[in-house]
């Protein structure tokens, strides 16, 4: 796995906690528990040491406002609770979030993080991804269809580049599927039930 940049980290350690936010004020540790009961940490890494970095950070920085809470027999907990200059910080964190890279496959984990975008941006950002795994997928159709001979290939190129290929195009095209019924989806209005 390649190693990620402070920068970059600190950036998608403050969108998760800025997401947690978003509907209640919570603890540092509410937001490590609802991390794990969401399975955030599955698809986006990150430490405990990480999320207290984040909030200490956005909270210096206004995004967030602090208070202490006491719980019966507990020790004392810092409650935070975002605010407008947050949710500006989470819509900001989410489009830099939303570029597509070399493949779509972190769209889902996108996606949920984005649940507090509206519709129409959320579809837009889809429509890019879109795009750009058109584009990616063609890249890997004429690099899978390179035959230039070279030591040590058969058919152009050594089976496991081949197969690496042939499996990231296959997987962009079903993302692609997936992207279709997502736009689909958004099209309709929920039920009442």
């Amino acid at each position: 796995m390649p190693k990620r940049s402070p920068a970059l980290e600190a950036r998608r350690s403050e969108l998760i906690v800025l997401l947690m936010m978003m509907e209640a004020e919570r603890t540092g540790y509410e937001i490590r528990t609802l991390l794990q009961e969401w399975n955030i940490d599955r698809c986006l890494p990150v430490s405990p040491t990480t999320i207290y970095r984040a909030l200490q950070r956005l909270s210096d920085e206004g995004c967030m406002t602090s208070k202490s809470r006491k719980l019966g027999r507990y020790p004392v907990s810092t409650v935070y609770a975002i605010n407008d200059k947050g949710r500006a910080r989470y819509k900001e964190h989410l489009l830099a979030e939303s570029v597509f890279t070399l493949t779509a496959y972190s769209l889902d984990a996108f996606l949920g993080l984005a649940a507090f975008l509206d519709n129409k941006e959320r579809q837009k950002i889809v429509r890019d991804w879109q795009k750009e795994a058109v584009i990616r997928i063609a890249d890997l159709d004429a690099r899978i269809k390179d035959t230039t001979k070279g030591p040590g290939h058969t058919y152009g190129k050594p089976f496991s580049e081949w197969l690496l290929l042939d499996h990231e195009r296959d997987m962009l095209k079903a993302e692609l599927v997936w992207m279709d019924k997502y736009l689909e989806i958004g099209k309709t209005k929920p039920s009442k039930t």
